[in-house]
């Protein structure tokens, strides 16, 4: 199904050209590098437009707001996972504790990235990692259930993330990741 219309507003016309789907899907088992390519964008793309979704919602207040303190850790690695998390001002620093007891910093998302997409596969609805705050933060709380309410509305979204998920072999797994 198509998701969008595609309107010529050139007044001298437009020039169109078709692939059909076999010749597409022939291209990308032939040139992995053109696959790659097209795999990224699609996966930018989505990225764009669920950091968009939240932005709006976190602009009308259709978001709790959460402040932490420099220190203050915000979840733990194996604690229930629920909600994405906007960073609106500050930074947080994600970690995991290895198997020896280690505490290993994985990233740090600042003002604008957004982060909290444990729990959104069923069956895995724990976090993985933990997340403290580095400087007093404030942070916009999107709950996993108004995302899956917003997948169900929006195609894109829902298609980004299967193709996301079958392409990294990750449909069901613990470690598919919006980022």
């Amino acid at each position: 199904k198509r998701n969008s219309t595609v309107r010529c507003v050139d007044p001298d016309g437009c020039g169109i050209g078709v692939l059909g789907k076999g010749a597409f899907e022939a291209m990308m088992q032939t040139q992995p590098e053109l696959a790659t390519a097209f795999e990224q964008a699609l996966q930018k793309r989505n990225q764009q437009r669920l950091r968009s979704v939240i932005k709006l919602r976190a602009e009308r207040a259709e978001c709790e707001t959460r402040h932490l303190q420099a220190g203050e850790v915000l979840f733990t690695q194996g604690a229930p996972a629920d909600a994405f998390f906007l960073v609106d001002k500050g930074a947080v620093q994600m970690s995991y504790r290895t198997a020896d007891g280690r505490q290993l910093p994985v990233r740090t998302h600042r003002a604008g990235d957004i982060f909290g997409a444990s729990g959104l596969v069923v069956g895995h609805s724990t976090r993985r990692d933990t997340a403290v705050a580095l400087e007093p933060t404030t942070l916009k709380l999107f709950p996993h259930s108004q995302f899956h309410s917003l997948v169900r509305q929006d195609s894109l979204i829902a298609e980004g993330l299967r193709r996301a998920a079958s392409a990294k072999g990750l449909e069901g797994s613990s470690t598919a990741r919006v980022q």
